[in-house]
């Protein structure tokens, strides 16, 4: 039955190309117009943060030009009161100037440069009066420092913790009072019960070992100069901070540059302190800024925080802003979306911030985005023209092919096509009618090959589920718990000892991730282990579990285990899953462990009657040695030293099984490494002179921090490593020592030229009772290096070695310092 479709092929073909058409154009459209937006926006933002960088350098350097006059005159009055002889002007102005005013206070004229009072809690002793006399050279810099700063208030000297003061400019504010500008100004008992932190603690050589010049916070001034910072730096004598210098700066030629900075139409600007209290605003950023009330004056407003603010957004910026960063936020304020740029007043810790509505800044950007818009619908509607009568041209032959394949699907094989339109429609046409002829040949073999290839199946199935239960019965018969895991990591397999081991049921795992059921923790920490089978999933090789391991079981209980895991590959070697082993080594575990308490109670054994065997021989030898011949002698000195080498071994077997056990005992102190290395080496001199060994030691010209360590287990440590050193080494050799500070750690090397250890025996170093096949014949437990490794990591160091046979042998190990 011939389907009807709802649009036929010529629409169809016109929604194509019109299509096909508009995606470039919309794409180029897309990219063009949000290119252009963000590199107009990127302009203007720029633009922006440049502005507020530039202005905030302008406020900061004139306010460095201060501080930098500050410190200038503190280093000026630091050398007058370090040189008195050189600075007094007894001539030019002393204390017998002063006067006493009515409320105890003293103070000078208002006809001298400077103004000085002296409050009337300060005793006006020899010291005051030679400091007031030593600092009246300032007059002739305080001019100067003037002209050179003209925005700037009072220049002062204070002493005593602010017990007098003396002022530039002097002036008479009250004619009536006797007395200058600070008689007039201040109170008699103004600072009586301290100042705060700022203006004085924090300017000591404590707070303030570089000497530098420190801003006040911004304060409201008591004589009307409105809101006012002070740069005060410390003068020293003696190398003691003995008083500062002052240079008191209005804000208002601050504050009118920030009103006076332009910003598109409505833009502003504002400047914080450290603190976050706003220094500088204009009207119409308080509403932005939470200030309801338009008539509060600036020392209203700083009496909040702008971090009290409910605005997130804002609240984040000024957090910014604060700890001295500089950069550009979107802060919505109540519906509109306004930029704040923020840079750093770096000499006050202040920061500037410049706000300007988003639209305002981005207002060309949208102006070129609707004009590039408007081009490419113009360009669109022509194209849709040109699809419009191209789709016809193509419609017609196809439709002729619709046709032939209709009739060729209702089994007409001899049906041809004949299109002409010398184009590819009609090599189609082509390959229909041969595609014809071919199905018809096709259609002849179609029925035998059907059965061979039905056939093939089923062999391959057979043979498929031959392997399948071959497989089935291995992965039975297996002792060890065997799981495979998929390229998810979910289980997609388990052995019968799996549900042994661990109770879990087949049913409960499959298609689980297998970490959800079979936990891996390492034993020491409980910490999860089972980087062992990602790391064969992504290497590609069989990885071991290293660290001893638990596995918990179905009802909690913890099992010890010991596991590898390999990667399962497809026949183009790409990694589908894994196949992991795991044991349980209860068993094992016990067995050692009974060797352990084997051992170390025939240790314990064996200990009396060897030691009673070397005692007794030693008496032998000292009570009858001349009485006996040399064969007597003879025996009874190998007796000696096989009781000696008894007592070794015994006392090796007890180190090592209290080691085992974690009852070996470890009284540490404090100790200097090269201290308990020299008492050794002073003990072996006489076998390193027998075997004519030379011996190498290099430490550092200085002593080496001190290590928290067990005296005595250090000591084996290091007899261990150099006794087979002299052991392994021929005659007429060389053996070097080396201890030097490896960052937080000591490290100490013994380096021989000996036997060497076989590169295939190496890992077993450091195992019990091994011995390399080289060293055989000489004597020895195989107990130094395990116990020698235990001691080093029981006191929180490593020990390695590298060697190569026939060439010799470096044993390292570190220990921590002090801390």
């Amino acid at each position: 039955m011939k389907k009807k479709f709802k649009f036929g092929l010529n629409i169809k073909l016109i929604l194509i190309f019109t299509l096909f058409a508009l995606l470039p154009i919309a794409l180029i459209g897309f990219i063009s117009i949000s290119k252009t937006t963000t590199e107009l926006e990127n302009e203007a933002t720029n633009r922006l943060k440049s502005l507020s960088q530039s202005e905030a350098d302008k406020i900061n350097l004139s306010l460095s030009k201060v501080s930098s006059a500050s410190k200038n005159l503190a280093d000026f009055a630091t050398n007058v009161f370090n040189n008195p002889d050189l600075f007094y002007h007894p001539d030019y102005w002393s204390t017998d100037s002063l006067f006493r005013g009515p409320e105890g206070q003293y103070g000078n004229s208002a006809d001298e440069v400077s103004s000085v009072i002296v409050f009337n809690w300060c005793p006006l002793d020899d010291q005051v009066k030679n400091d007031l006399n030593l600092s009246a050279d300032l007059d002739f810099i305080f001019p100067t420092i003037k002209n050179e700063n003209p925005n700037t208030d009072n220049i002062y000297i204070i002493g005593n913790k602010y017990c007098w003061y003396r002022f530039y400019p002097n002036s008479d504010p009250n004619p009536d009072n006797q007395g200058g500008f600070a008689m007039d100004v201040l109170p008699a008992d103004a600072n009586k019960d301290g100042v705060a932190a700022p203006f004085w603690d924090d300017l000591t050589e404590i707070n303030n070992p570089n000497k530098l010049a420190k801003w006040t916070p911004p304060y409201v001034d008591v004589t009307g100069h409105g809101l006012m910072i002070s740069a005060l730096a410390p003068v020293y004598q003696n190398d003691k901070m003995k008083m500062l210098t002052g240079i008191d700066l209005t804000l208002e030629d601050i504050t009118n540059r920030i009103l006076d900075i332009k910003l598109w139409k409505t833009g502003y600007a504002f400047m914080i302190d450290k603190e976050a209290r706003l220094i500088s605003l204009p009207v119409r950023a308080q509403a932005d800024l939470g200030i309801n009330d338009e008539q509060l004056g600036i020392s209203e407003i700083r009496k909040s925080s702008l971090l009290e603010t409910s605005n997130p957004d804002l609240k984040y910026a000024v957090m910014s802003m604060i700890k001295g960063k500089n950069g550009i936020e979107t802060i919505k304020f109540n519906q509109s979306e306004k930029y704040i740029a923020y840079y750093p007043i770096k000499d006050t810790g202040w920061s500037l911030g410049l706000v300007v509505p988003v639209n305002e800044v981005i207002a060309s950007a949208q102006n070129t985005k609707n004009f590039i818009f408007i081009v490419l619908l113009v360009l669109a509607i022509i194209l849709i023209i040109l699809a419009f009568f191209s789709s016809r041209a193509i419609s017609a032959p196809i439709k002729k092919l619709t046709r032939g394949a209709e009739e060729i699907s209702k089994g007409n094989l001899f049906y041809q096509i004949k299109i002409n339109t010398r184009d590819e429609i009609e090599q189609l046409a082509d390959s229909f009618n041969q595609m014809t002829l071919k199905l018809r040949a096709y259609y002849e073999t179609l029925e035998q090959k059907v059965k061979e290839r039905t056939e093939e199946l089923r062999i391959a199935k057979a043979e498929i589920e031959q392997e399948k239960n071959r497989l089935e019965t291995i992965l039975i018969s297996i002792g060890d718990g065997v799981f495979v895991i998929d390229s998810e990591k979910r289980l997609a397999l388990i052995n019968p000892a799996i549900t042994r081991i661990t109770g879990f049921l087949e049913k409960d795992c499959l298609g689980k991730p297998y970490d959800q059921i079979l936990k891996i923790f390492k034993e020491e920490d409980k910490t999860e282990n089972k980087d062992f089978i990602s790391q064969a999933l992504v290497s590609g090789k069989l990885t071991n579990l290293i660290d001893p391991s638990i596995l918990f079981t179905s009802d909690g209980k913890e099992v010890p285990i010991a596991s590898s895991a390999a990667p399962l590959k497809d026949e183009n070697g790409q990694i589908i899953g894994g196949v992991v082993v795991l044991r349980d080594i209860t068993r094992e575990r016990e067995i050692d462990k009974l060797k352990s308490q084997f051992i170390s109670l025939a240790s314990h054994q064996l200990r009396t009657p060897a030691t009673i065997i070397k005692w007794g021989a030693e008496a032998l030898l000292q009570t009858l040695g001349k009485k006996l011949d040399d064969k007597e002698k003879g025996e009874v000195e190998r007796i000696h030293r096989g009781s000696e080498r008894m007592v070794e071994l015994v006392n090796d077997l007890l180190n090592v099984s209290r080691l085992d056990a974690g009852r070996l005992v470890f009284k540490t102190e404090e100790k200097q490494i090269e201290e308990l290395v020299n008492s050794i080496l002073d003990e072996y001199k006489p076998y390193l002179e027998k075997k004519n060994i030379k011996l190498n030691v290099e430490k550092p010209p200085v002593l080496l921090p001190k290590v928290k360590i067990d005296e005595e287990k250090i000591r084996q440590v290091i007899i261990i490593l150099l006794d087979n050193a002299i052991k392994y080494s021929p005659d007429n050799s060389e053996i070097k020592i080396k201890i030097e500070q490896k960052g937080e750690e000591i490290l100490y090397q013994t380096s021989d030229q000996g036997m060497g250890i076989p590169k295939s025996q190496q890992e077993k170093i450091f195992s019990r009772f091994f011995r390399a096949d080289n060293v055989s014949q000489k004597p020895g437990t195989g107990l130094g290096l395990y116990l020698a490794k235990g001691l080093v990591e029981v006191s929180g160091g490593k020990i390695w070695f590298e060697s190569e046979e026939n060439k010799g042998t470096t044993f390292c190990f570190t220990l921590p310092i002090s801390k």
